[in-house]
């Protein structure tokens, strides 16, 4: 089951940071945190750094919230059944 909670969180916090790239509230580097004025709303726009999250963890978790629904149900399924398997050793 850990498995499973990980891969879904993982796949909604890159749900969330492609949502936020897509509302230009993620900052591409260079200054820190200003405000965005979209819409007329004002919104803090900030970095992947200074929302504690690295390089890394920003593209995993685009990469697997990229992944089609089905293709990403079956990789639970075959994650849990080897973790299963694991387990029975």
């Amino acid at each position: 089951m850990p498995i499973e909670i990980n891969e879904r969180a993982e796949r909604k916090a890159g749900q969330f940071l492609r949502e936020m790239k897509e509302q230009d509230l993620i900052s591409k580097g260079g200054a820190s945190t200003h405000l965005n004025s979209t819409a007329d709303t004002m919104s803090a726009v900030k970095t992947l750094a200074e929302m504690g999250v690295e390089q890394q963890e920003s593209s995993r978790w685009q990469r697997i919230e990229a992944i089609p629904d089905e293709e990403f149900e079956d990789r639970i399924t075959n994650a849990k059944k080897i973790t299963q398997n694991m387990s029975l050793v």
